[in-house]
């Protein structure tokens, strides 16, 4: 990457950890996706539990990764390639689709009796499933107090950041050793714009530690510029750019007003699912993302405490069957995924055009196609 676009890669990176607040020692570098930026800040937290697995591997006693139910499955694919083991992942429950805070310190406590290593503990800010943010004030406080490496996977939920009111549970990014930014998903950019941003540069650097002197010439004493030394990639192209001539264009302010515009489109799809009877909200909405679920003409009575286990399949399965027969038409896009073991519609609003006209013609589309289904 050219030295111009390096310096402004360092400018926006320092400028968005600011946001995230870390202080004047923080550094971070653009990866490809929240893919590549969550495995990135494994290896950082890898290394500080293990500094020397570079040169001797992780030993016959490798450390544990704590992480939520709801985690992106890059959380667990790092385990698993890092070399740590699968096994050696611990998934905690979740409470309203967020971590289940006390069930998180019991495991903390059984793992300290136990004599166990605890290599991070990963919270979410904007799950994938439901865009719920973990209680990152609560985990960061329990993480500080035992001197455990937090890793906030905030890929979806950090341009939050930008809002003129960012969710509560954001102020905790502080307590964090690093964390997962995905500008390309909330902040009108094409892929591939991802970031890694770590509390302390140096973790960045440490985690790539190997020698490359054709390529990054400075003294001990100096601080690299090359980005080189704290990212897998050496040649990659000038994302950053893309990321920059966003930010020129539309300001904080403008994508501020974007991510609450596409938070607010949520929240109107979920007010105009209350308003019938052939649909139910799954969640509140705390950001982009709402999961619900069409009951069928019986509507919420059917889907009740009243309904027999006949009836919850016929519903599980229309459900199952709604999405991919609505997307083959082309007037809409929805997708779905399992909560409670229960197959849900799921929508993510990310066009700044969409409106309430459009939500609700969504909806009068799926009850329509549903009524073919059923009918068939």
């Amino acid at each position: 990457m050219s030295p111009t676009a390096t310096m402004i890669e360092h400018q926006i990176v320092g400028w968005l950890a600011t946001l995230a607040g870390y202080g004047a020692g923080a550094g971070g570098t653009l990866t490809s996706g929240g893919t590549e930026a969550n495995f990135t800040a494994m290896l950082a937290a890898r290394n500080s539990v293990l500094p020397n697995a570079w040169e001797e591997g992780l030993g016959a006693d490798p450390p544990v990764v704590v992480y939520g139910e709801h985690a992106h499955y890059a959380v667990t694919r790092a385990i698993g390639q890092l070399g740590i083991g699968r096994r050696r992942g611990i998934s905690i429950p979740s409470r309203d689709y967020r971590i289940n805070v006390d069930l998180l310190v019991g495991v903390l406590d059984r793992l300290r009796e136990e004599g166990k290593r605890i290599m991070a503990v990963v919270a979410t800010a904007g799950t994938t499933a439901t865009g719920a943010f973990d209680d990152l004030e609560a985990i960061g406080s329990i993480c500080d107090e035992r001197g455990i490496w937090l890793h906030v996977d905030a890929a979806h939920g950090a341009s939050a950041l930008l809002s003129s009111r960012p969710p509560r549970a954001l102020s905790g990014l502080r307590h964090s050793r690093s964390l997962a930014w995905d500008p390309h998903k909330m902040m009108l950019l094409p892929l591939a714009t991802g970031m890694v941003l770590t509390r302390e540069e140096g973790d960045l650097e440490r985690a790539f530690a190997q020698q490359a002197p054709y390529l990054f010439h400075a003294g001990k004493s100096t601080r690299i510029i090359d980005q080189g030394i704290r990212s897998f990639q050496c040649s990659r192209r000038a994302d950053v750019l893309k990321l920059w001539f966003v930010i020129q264009r539309f300001g904080s302010e403008g994508l501020g007003r974007l991510y609450d515009h596409l938070c607010n489109t949520a929240q109107l799809l979920h007010d105009a699912i209350d308003e019938r009877d052939d649909f139910e909200n799954l969640h509140q909405p705390e950001s982009n993302i709402l999961c619900f679920r069409y009951l069928g003409a019986a509507g919420k009575r059917e889907a009740g405490s009243g309904a027999n286990d006949r009836d919850r399949q016929r519903v599980d399965d229309l459900n199952r069957e709604l999405r991919p027969r609505y997307n083959r038409e082309g007037t809409g896009w929805i997708t779905a995924t399992v909560l409670d073991g229960r197959p849900v519609l799921r929508v993510t609003m990310m066009n700044p055009r969409t409106g309430e006209a459009h939500v609700r013609a969504l909806l009068d589309g799926l009850a329509a196609k549903a009524k073919e289904i059923e009918s068939s």
